[in-house]
Formats: C-alpha cells, sequence, structure tokens
C-alpha cells in the first residue's frame, strides 16, 4: 500500500503543476496505478478504508511516502545543480 500512496502522491505533484502542458494532459495516475499493481479503484477504495481504521499503520506509512517524496525531491535538486541543462 506504502508504493501505490506513494506513486498516487507523484502523480497528483505531476498534474498540479503541469496543468497547462500538453504532454501531460493524458496522464491518468489512477489508470497507471491501477495497472502497475492489479488493483481497480474498488479496490483501492477498501484498503485505504481498513488501513486508515488501523492509524498506528497508517500514519507512519504515510510519513514513509512523506520520506521518500523527500528523497526524490532531494535528488533531482541534486542532479540539477550538478548537470543545469
Amino acid at each position: 500500500m506504502e508504493n501505490i500512496l506513494y506513486d498516487i502522491a507523484l502523480f497528483n505533484a505531476i498534474n498540479s503543476m503541469n496543468q497547462k502542458k500538453d504532454i501531460f494532459k493524458n496522464l491518468n495516475g489512477r489508470t497507471y496505478v491501477q495497472q502497475k499493481y492489479g488493483v481497480d479503484s474498488l479496490q483501492l477504495i477498501q484498503s485505504e478504508a481498513y488501513y486508515a481504521s488501523y492509524p498506528r499503520i497508517y500514519i507512519p506509512m504515510h510519513y514513509k511516502v512523506i520520506k521518500r517524496i523527500e528523497f526524490s525531491r532531494d535528488s533531482i535538486e541534486l542532479m540539477l545543480t550538478k548537470n543545469p541543462n
């Protein structure tokens, strides 16, 4: 579930930052995640509801996702400073 949440967060960020760019218009993160992990929308909703009912599991999972996003952001920033083009 952590990987699914991470991928969804990335797609949400991409969609919010690049709404005006044509290359991202047909990008659907939910569809991609469903295909990648072999789940449908109902399974995603049920999994979210299940984990949300166990905050001792769900909250640390979200913190791990945040840490992964921060690590990715820092890695990208480092690459950009080394190769500004």
